[in-house]
């Protein structure tokens, strides 16, 4: 989870590996002034080894490059823009757009969550974001990585708003929203 504190721009990454050789991979760029663009791809085929996923219209890679300190992120796929943020739960309908970045993250701090095995890391993301407008520099926004494994995946955000999108997977939806500042993104589970 990204946010640029003074442009207005907030992103969240997230891949979920499942026990039946599959992962979930999101992503969610929300610009200031516009539209969201999601992409949201369950039952992507994972051979288990690395972070790099490949499917239809979609190349994902996320390298741990020195533990607890840097990774970086690749993304080259096809997303829809969306007029509702809560169009997934619907219909699924958006306008189909180029989606992208190349960018790194490095933490400052790491701390456990209580609960089950994860812990959060706040840091530095910078990179280039990739859309079918120009590409955006981000220069070095301020972000929070979380890592979870052996159970229930931690709820990290407060409850549901208005303006917030719903990404359904499997037995849970997955809410990103935006706080009153409009530049924060949450992430809650929610059976």
């Amino acid at each position: 989870m990204a946010d640029d504190p003074d442009g207005g721009h907030a992103l969240v990454v997230q891949a979920i590996r499942r026990t039946d050789g599959t992962v979930t991979f999101s992503s969610v760029w929300w610009p200031p002034a516009g539209a969201p663009i999601v992409l949201h791809e369950t039952g992507i085929r994972d051979d288990g080894r690395s972070w790099e996923f490949r499917h239809e219209g979609l190349w994902a890679e996320l390298v741990c490059e020195t533990p607890f300190e840097h990774w970086s992120y690749g993304l080259e796929a096809f997303a829809l823009r969306l007029d509702d943020p809560e169009a997934l739960l619907a219909e699924g309908y958006g306008e189909r757009v180029p989606f992208g970045f190349e960018m790194d993250f490095v933490a400052d701090t790491t701390e456990p969550i209580p609960g089950p095995s994860s812990d959060i890391q706040s840091g530095r993301l910078g990179g280039l974001l990739l859309s079918d407008d120009d590409p955006l520099e981000m220069g070095r926004w301020q972000a929070h990585r979380v890592h979870w494994w052996d159970g229930d995946v931690p709820a990290l955000a407060v409850a549901r708003s208005a303006d917030a999108i719903a990404l359904p997977d499997h037995d849970r939806v997955w809410w990103v929203a935006r706080d009153e500042l409009g530049s924060t993104v949450a992430l809650e589970a929610r059976p």
